[in-house]
């Protein structure tokens, strides 16, 4: 077994599946990580801290989405209980910092409401119609459903035809109905209802401008077609909300001063608790 190599299925040849591997944490693609008696690491596809290879957590689920089960590469962890994936999340954070020596709090947890999903997506297109890569692959899943991404999204991406197009990337502002696609193709051959801004990539290397609207911590965003905005309002909402509170608990303390916006995007945070103080936004 070579370092890193992924045990398909729970196990793979050359593996004796009695050694029981346990699997003691979770990595970023949501792949366990385990180790064998000889001390290699390993990444075993799905499996959750605590099984073992062939004994299976409490908190596994069966996919409930028939698209991930022919290996659509789009969700990483619908195999885990709704409930755990906070945790499973968490975990993954924590050990990070762990390895980094940085020293954090215990995670508080705290559920979106009123999530409806991804508001943007970027995907493959072939034949003109738009898929998710499979796994670890080139391969091209054509979704007829997706109930990861807000149904503004959804509709754009199972039924929409986008030409002679490779890749095609789909906005939407949940809160506004406002919807854009991006296409590296003709935008003249795209096929989406007429409330859809259509722009082609060579129209925006020429300088055109594009974009949408949304709403999300209290306030209206401008997002152009390419620039980073957070992947739902609801998470805003949520990122902004802690920030706002961690300032204002060092305004007390008398310790807060000047913000940096670090991988600004539009500037969620210079847009919001930065706007009655020194900041500066910091992207590329």
């Amino acid at each position: 077994m070579h370092f890193g190599r992924r045990i398909n299925n729970g196990y793979r040849a050359g593996v004796d599946p009695a050694e029981h591997l346990v699997v003691t944490a979770t990595a970023r693609d949501g792949a366990g990580i385990a180790r064998s008696a000889d001390g290699r690491v390993m990444f075993v596809e799905d499996a959750l801290p605590g099984e073992k290879v062939l004994t299976p957590s409490p908190q596994r689920v069966p996919v409930s989405c028939r698209h991930r089960v022919d290996g659509c590469g789009g969700c990483d962890l619908l195999h885990v209980a709704g409930d755990h994936q906070l945790d499973l999340k968490a975990g993954i954070v924590t050990d990070q910092l762990e390895r980094a020596g940085v020293e954090f709090p215990q995670p508080d947890l705290v559920s979106l409401t009123d999530d409806q999903g991804r508001t943007t997506v970027r995907a493959a297109v072939v034949t003109g119609r738009a898929g998710y890569r499979a796994r670890s692959s080139h391969d091209v899943i054509v979704p007829a459903s997706c109930p990861a991404v807000d149904p503004l999204v959804e509709e754009l991406l199972v039924d929409g035809r986008f030409g002679d197009a490779a890749e095609v990337t789909i906005r939407a502002g949940s809160r506004t109905g406002d919807r854009l696609v991006l296409v590296d193709g003709d935008p003249d051959d795209v096929d989406v209802p007429d409330d859809v801004l259509v722009v082609g990539a060579d129209e925006l290397a020429a300088g055109r401008r594009a974009w949408i609207h949304e709403e999300a911590a209290g306030r209206s965003w401008r997002i152009s077609a390419r620039s980073f905005f957070q992947n739902r309002p609801t998470g805003v909402d949520a990122l902004v909300a802690l920030v706002a509170e961690a300032i204002d608990a060092l305004d007390r303390s008398g310790g807060a001063g000047p913000l940096v916006d670090a991988y600004a995007g539009v500037g969620i945070f210079a847009g919001t608790v930065g706007a009655r103080r020194p900041t500066v936004a910091v992207e590329r």
